[in-house]
């Protein structure tokens, strides 16, 4: 951590809190991620995926034109043709012979988004020994694994990175992250992608009351009753949706939100993108959202009998195509087209070869397109070469690339994933040197922008030396800086005696990860508990105290408004009785979390004592505010926690017990987290 990234950390502190570096104020958070300044819009960032459910056939939507004889006598019924009517549209002529490339002739969006420079070919992906079942090829693909034989589907890629990204936050909404991690549109089973073994609500689904948006999207919008029964489904799972964590926070980003005057093709897919679009412009942070449409499970009457450029496939092209053309004008005129990135996935392409029924059967490689205004546009392999005695298959060895790189570049290369959420991810062993350059440099977070889990190493430390003496007091900084953090009186009057040196040492802390208030329940005096992202301990090197010490603190009034704030925020948003105020504290043992937190929940282990302030001054133009008579500094210590999030515990007790237990801390053992109790429930600390 470089010294300006240690000195906007150190000046979130609340005044007067004894060596407490008071962390993370919404403003200070790209800091947090070590991000240099120019970074700060990859937190932003979001990723669309647009899964082609029931596996596109690759070879009809994107054909390999060096190959067309080939390709023409293994498809000589469904074959799209090669002039005349109903031709392929040629992607561009500038490509080497083995990357020329004749798009499907529905898919005119996506031609306008490759000439435009917004649209990535990414040819012949698959996976090592692949599986011909949808339900097995999704599920490899959503977790991250190959064919191989005993792979356990336990949770998702996806899945894993949001749960370490936002370790706890899933379906605990947050005052600064109030949306759900990931968004699912299109398909009410939950997605795989999304799963993991111990953290629920990563995914949160839509499709039950998506229907309620697309009416408020336009006039010429609205969805056809699927059948009888469409109805009273529609009220079953909006009443169960209206009682979710997340669902009020969905509909109010969306009335918040717009969408400019591009005209979307009347589809289901263009509406749940275009829904995504307002949700955005809404100010929704959700990371990923999903969108889904099918089938491509073209067996039978792919196309239309004497015209192959129509049909079933041709109509399902046109829609992916126009859907996500309309999606990509609508956010580069609503401003958005910076933040977003938009990805194809399908399970599976199919065979080289047609079958009898006018259609294709399962087979393995397919295409990935990449579209978004920050894309390396271009065609990023040789098509997969196959040979009329390949009557079904390609050859594994024509594999050009495995979906995970794709995820793996997205992730990072977009995403802004450090290598530490890559492993926890489980897709280190596709980023370094097998990621694609899909991304443009100029927008690349892996040019010093990559950011880690929310939650703080407990490993990592920064030592604060003595930079300056004046008198009795010790003034105390980063080495080489002349930027005052705090200073200790070793020998005041009536206090210690004992002439000592000492190193301060500011460790991050393993229970703290941002900055918040919680309200304490205390009628008389209002007091509150301020969260540290940081936590002190102070080592005499030499010399002993046996006495007091008094000690100034330089805050800065910017983080001291953010502080006040996140105190007026928990008082709205939780209904605590008192608006919480800065506790200043000190204690006589060195704090350790989470083990001097109470097993009863009832606070800390340790006294804390509020303190005073004595007096206020300037020193060297910076103003500091005075505390007077901390005791017993040898090797003593401090931390904090953060502020309170949705934590759907069960709590069973009397009206009057929540009364009295509101505003109150505890440290839940089971989750590991500490909580505070609002008066329904128990929340979590973020």
């Amino acid at each position: 951590m470089n010294r300006k990234e240690f000195l906007r950390l150190v000046g979130t502190a609340t005044a007067g809190t004894p060596f407490m570096l008071n962390g993370f104020s919404t403003r200070a958070m790209s800091q947090f991620f070590d991000f240099p300044v120019t970074c700060d819009g990859v937190n932003d960032r979001v990723l669309v995926i647009v899964r082609l459910a029931g596996a596109n056939d690759g070879l009809n939507t994107v054909i390999p034109l060096s190959q067309y004889s080939t390709y023409a006598n293994l498809r000589p019924t469904i074959k799209i043709n090669e002039t005349g009517t109903g031709a392929y549209i040629n992607l561009d002529n500038t490509l080497a012979a083995e990357r020329l490339s004749g798009l499907h002739p529905s898919m005119t969006g996506f031609k306008s988004l490759y000439d435009s420079g917004k649209l990535a070919l990414v040819p012949g992906v698959g996976y090592p020994t692949p599986n011909y079942s949808h339900f097995r090829s999704e599920n490899l693909m959503f977790s991250g694994k190959d064919g191989g034989s005993n792979q356990e589907l336990r949770d998702g890629i996806f899945g894993r990175y949001l749960s370490a990204l936002f370790p706890g936050m899933a379906g605990h909404p947050t005052v600064e992250r109030p949306d759900p991690l990931a968004i699912q549109f299109g398909n009410l089973n939950p997605n795989l992608f999304y799963g993991h073994t111990h953290e629920n609500s990563i995914e949160y689904n839509v499709t039950g009351f998506q229907s309620t948006l697309f009416g408020q999207l336009s006039p010429t919008f609205n969805l056809p009753i699927d059948s009888e029964h469409q109805e009273l489904l529609d009220y079953i799972t909006g009443i169960e949706s209206s009682m979710d964590s997340y669902y009020n926070r969905v509909m109010a980003v969306f009335a918040a939100g717009s969408n400019s005057s591009v005209t979307y093709p009347n589809t289901d897919l263009a509406k749940q993108l275009k829904t995504v679009a307002r949700l955005i412009k809404g100010g929704s942070k959700t990371k990923i959202f999903q969108v889904n449409v099918g089938s491509f499970d073209t067996h039978v009457n792919q196309i239309q009998t004497g015209s192959t450029h129509l049909g079933t496939h041709a109509n399902l092209l046109a829609n992916v195509s126009g859907s996500i053309a309309a999606f990509q004008s609508d956010l580069e005129s609503l401003g958005l087209a910076s933040k977003v990135m938009t990805a194809t996935f399908s399970e599976f392409g199919r065979q080289v070869k047609e079958n009898a029924n006018l259609g294709t059967d399962h087979g393995d490689l397919s295409p990935f397109f990449i579209v978004g205004s920050n894309v390396n546009p271009g065609v990023y392999a040789n098509h997969p070469i196959f040979t009329n005695t390949t009557s079904f298959y390609y050859s594994q060895t024509e594999r050009k690339y495995d979906y995970r790189q794709i995820f793996a570049t997205l992730m990072q290369d977009w995403l802004g994933a450090n290598d530490q959420l890559m492993a926890d991810a489980d897709l280190n062993a596709f980023s370094g040197g097998l990621k694609i350059p899909i991304i443009q440099s100029a927008a690349n977070a892996s040019n010093g922008c990559l950011s880690g889990p929310l939650t703080s190493s407990c490993e990592e430390a920064i030592t604060a030396v003595k930079i300056a003496q004046n008198g009795a007091w010790s003034y105390y900084g980063v080495t080489g800086t002349t930027d005052y953090l705090f200073a200790i009186q070793h020998l005041p009057t009536g206090g210690n005696t004992n002439v000592f040196t000492a190193t301060v040492t500011l460790k991050k802390a393993c229970n703290a990860t941002g900055l918040k208030a919680i309200q304490r329940k205390s009628a008389l005096t209002k007091e509150g508990m301020f969260a540290a992202g940081y936590y002190w301990n102070i080592e005499v090197t030499s010399g002993s105290v046996n006495g007091f010490v008094n000690m100034r603190f330089f805050p800065v009034q910017e983080y001291l408004d953010d502080l006040s704030t996140a105190a007026s925020d928990f008082y709205d948003l939780n209904n605590a009785t008192y608006i919480s105020n800065p506790l200043y504290i000190k204690t006589n043992n060195i704090l350790t979390l989470p083990d001097d937190f109470r097993i009863d929940g009832k606070g800390m282990n340790y006294v804390f004592t509020p303190l005073l302030v004595a007096s206020t001054g300037t020193y060297s133009g910076k103003s500091y505010v005075q505390f007077n008579n901390v005791s017993q500094l040898h090797n003593s210590g401090g931390a904090l926690i953060q502020s309170v999030t949705a934590m759907n515990q069960n709590s069973f007790m009397t009206p009057q017990q929540a009364l009295d237990l509101k505003g109150t801390i505890r440290y839940n053992n089971k989750t590991k987290r500490i909580e505070g109790f609002d008066g329904t429930d128990w929340r979590q600390f973020n």
